[in-house]
């Protein structure tokens, strides 16, 4: 077997911007997204397997009640919310900032919001929700240096000095 055998000359770059693992391996799945050879529905679930693959502790759920039940029972450090989501098994489209705002009061959980709208309505509706703090918003496609540091700030910020 040749590397071009597999190896997309499409999905190629020289111009990684993540230095960590987890950067690395979305931009790396984004471009494969780009150059065609996966899905774009389909980024977001290649993502948390690959993430699993490495070591990281990914949850994944698919509506509004998984999600705070996944919230209750492996209480992570930070939550990545969609701002369109499923909110029941009927997949009803709902409200993310909703579930951001029940992170917040049932577990303290700090979020980021992501969207694929312009983050100016997020931000709008979040303050007209009067979240507080309220979450970050990013838009997608996410920028996985851009992720990375927004995360790190989050738990930097949530974690006990000793």
């Amino acid at each position: 077997m040749k590397i071009m055998d597999f190896l997309r000359e499409k999905a190629i770059s020289v111009e990684l911007q993540a230095r960590g693992k987890e950067g690395v391996i979305r931009e790396l799945v984004h471009l494969l997204v780009r150059a065609g050879e996966i899905k774009p529905s389909d980024e977001e679930k290649v993502v948390p397997v690959l993430l699993a693959r490495e070591g990281f502790a990914v949850v994944t759920t698919g509506t509004f009640a998984d999600a705070l039940d996944a919230a209750e029972r492996f209480r992570p450090a930070v939550a990545l919310v969609d701002w369109v989501l499923p909110v029941s098994t009927s997949l009803a489209y709902g409200n993310g900032i909703d579930l951001v705002a029940a992170f917040q009061s049932r577990f303290s959980l700090p979020s980021v919001l992501v969207t694929g709208h312009e983050p100016d309505r997020a931000q709008a509706e979040v303050a007209r929700r009067n979240l507080a703090p309220a979450p970050p918003i990013l838009r997608k496609p996410l920028d996985a240096a851009g992720l990375r540091e927004t995360m790190q700030k989050i738990i930097a910020a949530h974690t006990p000095q000793a």
